[in-house]
């Protein structure tokens, strides 16, 4: 069956719209891989967190350490003042555990929000995506609908014709 001029017009706005909805899928995963770039980038910063973290226990282990030397030499002095340095080095861990703790919950409390916004995000994209498709399914339902009628129109007026 010839293709009429109507029929190619339909097939290439078909065809414009059909590559201006890919062109638009594109832009969406594009912006899903900067937002996953982005998520990827805070792990890496969460992670020199951890090694600086770690320096900063390292530091104060050694720094506990000169300090229970010196502990030890004022023990031989008198052993009630070594208690008392010794409940002041155990708060102080305590208190540095606790401040350590909560750095890395923050850390982690960011690193979820940034995931959660990347989770909309594909689910904003995705919800996109299903309305345009399903705009151009219709779409494409009305003219195949359109094209079906004018061609049972000149059908009939063939056998019309014919009779």
């Amino acid at each position: 069956m010839p293709l009429t001029r109507a029929m190619e017009e339909q097939l290439m706005q078909f065809m414009a719209a059909f590559a201006a909805f890919k062109e638009e899928i594109k832009a969406g995963q594009d912006s899903v891989k900067e937002e996953m770039k982005a998520g990827q980038e805070l792990v890496k910063e969460m992670k020199l967190g951890q090694e600086s973290v770690k320096e900063e226990m390292k530091a104060v282990q050694e720094s506990v350490k000169d300090e229970m030397k010196a502990v030890q030499e004022e023990m031989k002095l008198g052993q009630e003042s070594v208690k008392e340095e010794m409940r002041a080095v155990k708060a102080s861990q305590e208190e540095m555990k606790k401040e350590i703790t909560c750095i890395i919950e923050n850390k982690f409390e960011a690193m979820e929000g940034r995931i959660d916004a990347v989770e909309n995000k594909i689910s904003s994209v995705k919800e996109q995506i299903e309305e345009r498709v399903s705009a151009v399914e219709q779409e494409i339902d009305y003219r195949v609908s359109a094209v079906k009628e004018q061609i049972q129109e000149r059908v009939s007026a063939v056998e019309h014709r014919i009779e």
